[in-house]
């Protein structure tokens, strides 16, 4: 067993409700604050078929030399940190040469706002306290996420950061998406690229960084193009120009 931090968030206890054993987000019972808020984008509520899927024991992992795999992870986290909240800590520890089913991933919250997940099979809960936060979860329990509830690692809410299992849950497709948006200082004065990178965002769940980066960007004079702005404004139904 991999030595974890104890999490006041976590819990092992089993439950005898059996509405608490699908995976879901939880923000019922917390009041939205600067520190941890509601998401803005709320995930796919049609998960019945995949909660229902079987539950099975992780596959194994090779672990593949140094590939493209760490600098799409790397330029990701290089966008997600222009915006995160300041109090967020990026945590680098847990660095493993292989994995174990109880061995802990790191994963990166992509959304604003705190947000929850429970693992039926393990019972233990997770928690981002918002955009940029890093939760470690258990191998296993990122399976079961895969299997149960994928659109968190597709869409995605979380990014994990361990090339091992992007490659083993073939992600990377999904992250280059992301990291092909994060490239906001090539579109600064070309409406046609803005406009393709706005509607990929939507498509990733990125709504809410690439409108808080281009309203960075505005603030600190890298955007000025009327039009530019313009068009993401329409496409991302925000407000970079404060009226």
């Amino acid at each position: 067993m991999a030595n974890r931090n104890t999490n006041n968030n976590r819990s092992n206890r089993p439950t005898t409700n059996p509405e608490e054993n699908k995976n879901e987000l939880d923000t019922t019972n917390e009041a939205p604050t600067p520190e941890s808020e509601v998401p803005t984008n709320e995930p796919p509520t049609d998960v019945k078929d995949e909660a229902e899927a079987p539950e099975e024991d992780a596959p194994p992992i090779v672990d593949e030399g140094k590939n493209e795999t760490e600098a799409v992870l790397d330029e990701i986290k290089s966008g997600i940190s222009d915006v995160a909240q300041d109090d967020i800590v990026m945590d680098t520890k847990l660095q493993k040469q292989s994995i174990k089913p109880d061995e802990l991933i790191p994963c990166r919250s992509m959304v604003r706002g705190g947000f929850n997940w429970r693992c039926a099979k393990s019972g233990i809960s997770y928690r981002w306290n918002g955009m940029g936060h890093v939760e470690y979860i258990q191998y296993d329990d990122v399976y079961q996420m895969f299997t149960n509830a994928k659109h968190y690692l597709t869409k995605p809410f979380i990014i994990v950061e361990d090339k091992r299992v992007v490659s083993n849950f073939k992600l990377l497709d999904v992250y280059k998406n992301i990291a092909s948006v994060n490239r906001l200082e090539k579109a600064v004065n070309n409406v046609g690229a803005m406009r393709e990178i706005c509607k990929l965002a939507l498509q990733v769940n990125m709504r809410d960084l690439i409108t808080e980066r281009l309203s960075q960007m505005r603030s600190d004079g890298l955007l000025n193009n009327i039009d530019v702005i313009t068009t993401a404004e329409e496409i991302l139904k925000c407000e970079i120009i404060k009226k």
